[in-house]
Formats: C-alpha cells, sequence, structure tokens
C-alpha cells in the first residue's frame, strides 16, 4: 500500500558532532513499495473549541 506524505517542516540536524538544527522545508512525496496500489482517502478537518 502507497499513500501520500503532504509537506512538512523539519528541524534537520547539522554541524559538529550533529550538535545544530536548521528547518527545512520536506515537499509533498508517495511512500510505500512500488508497483504497490495507491491508498486515496478525504481529507477531513475538525474545529474543535
Amino acid at each position: 500500500m502507497r499513500w501520500v506524505v503532504s509537506g512538512h517542516w523539519l528541524n534537520q540536524v547539522h554541524g559538529p558532532n550533529r550538535s545544530l538544527r536548521r528547518r527545512q522545508w520536506v515537499p509533498s512525496h508517495t511512500k510505500g513499495p512500488d508497483g504497490a496500489p495507491l491508498l486515496i482517502t478525504a481529507r477531513v478537518n475538525v474545529w474543535r473549541r
């Protein structure tokens, strides 16, 4: 089964001894094994007070 991962921010480690962090944008992409069917779902946003 494959699915779509939406774009998101990531705190990327870098620098000496991996001690620093920088924000990096990861674009939308698909995850899962090649040739598997694509899972398509409706996105539902829930607003709570």
